[in-house]
């Protein structure tokens, strides 16, 4: 009812476009992003989860302060070297409780997505038909910084590159879909 759709349009296979109110960052002249029912589910599904965790959040009398101000003005050098500091401080200290294996790129991107859900980010890595998006960012409407990355790209790298890539969105408070790899307009 919310989206005006049937049950069966959502959860069919059909690949009737949709029209969602995310930017489409991987276009020349920024648009609302066309998805799929596929891949508007998982758009609406990472809202649904961050708008719980706001709720649970405010039960809870948790008060975050994240550690990624948004930025009105330029981002700076100084505020990189401050953020992966700040990072590398927290991952000496977390790698000596737990310790994780794999690639270090898989590694890396394990602890900065704990890093970044520590900072009251919700973040997600699941699959989603990839000519939707690599990644996106939104804030739900309730202010609670949401990052998915599509697991369904298979080199581990484009992964991290992509969180990484939806974190600059998330600094940047620039809501939309993206891929990394397909800059085309002024904000990529």
């Amino acid at each position: 009812d919310l989206l005006g759709l049937s049950i069966g349009h959502l959860y069919g296979e059909s690949n009737h476009e949709i029209e969602d109110d995310l930017v489409d960052f991987r276009t020349r002249n920024l648009a609302p992003a066309r998805l799929s029912a596929n891949g508007l589910k998982k758009v609406v599904r990472a809202e649904r989860h961050a708008k719980f965790t706001k709720f649970l959040m405010i039960e809870l009398k948790d008060n975050f302060v994240p550690a990624f101000p948004r930025l009105t003005g330029d981002l700076t050098q100084d505020f990189a070297s401050e953020l992966r500091s700040r990072f590398d401080d927290w991952r000496l200290r977390a790698e000596t409780k737990e310790q994780i294996g794999g690639a270090p790129e898989v590694q890396f991107l394990h602890w900065l997505r704990i890093f970044t859900e520590i900072q009251g980010a919700v973040t997600a890595v699941h699959d989603a038909p990839e000519k939707d998006f690599w990644g996106f960012y939104t804030d739900a409407g309730v202010d609670l910084p949401s990052i998915f990355i599509n697991r369904s790209i298979q080199s581990k790298k484009s992964q991290l590159f992509t969180f990484c890539h939806e974190m600059a969105h998330y600094i940047e408070d620039a809501e939309g879909i993206s891929n990394p790899y397909s800059a085309k307009n002024a904000i990529e």
